[in-house]
């Protein structure tokens, strides 16, 4: 297990800062806030920021070498094409352009958009979603 100043390092290289204030300032935390959170080597508090900041996986992932399977599983599930067209046509999330450009984008969004995938899968909606996307794309 790491230490508090593992995590703190990771963020501070994470946001390419060296101090308090210049992580203050980029993350917009109060310095005081911060400040706390170190003196008392609270990872719990780091971690909380981190999951508000959106940058969990990023710093803490490595804890957990069962997250990025979760991510490669559900963007695989949400990508799986066979499934639900009857094509051959099912990508490999390990050489796909797609899969990787998903891979980078917000685990919170990319994760919304499959629990509404899935939802509307079990509906037998998906043509709905279809319209939505392609609405938005043209907005």
């Amino acid at each position: 297990m790491q230490d508090f100043t593992y995590f703190y390092d990771k963020i501070l290289s994470f946001y390419n800062v060296k101090t308090l204030k210049d992580l203050s300032e980029v993350t917009d935390i109060p310095i005081s806030t911060l400040s706390s959170i170190k003196q008392r080597n609270s990872i719990t508090a780091l971690k909380k920021k981190c999951r508000e900041l959106n940058i969990f996986d990023e710093i803490f992932g490595d804890l957990n070498p069962n997250v990025n399977n979760f991510h490669n599983s559900n963007i695989n599930k949400a990508f799986d094409l066979s499934s639900n067209s009857h094509s051959q046509d099912s990508i490999n999330i390990g050489n796909n352009p797609i899969c990787e450009e998903v891979l980078k984008m917000n685990q919170t969004i990319v994760s919304s958009f499959i629990n509404v995938y899935d939802k509307l899968e079990k509906k037998g909606e998906l043509k709905r979603l279809h319209e939505i996307l392609g609405k938005i794309e043209f907005e």
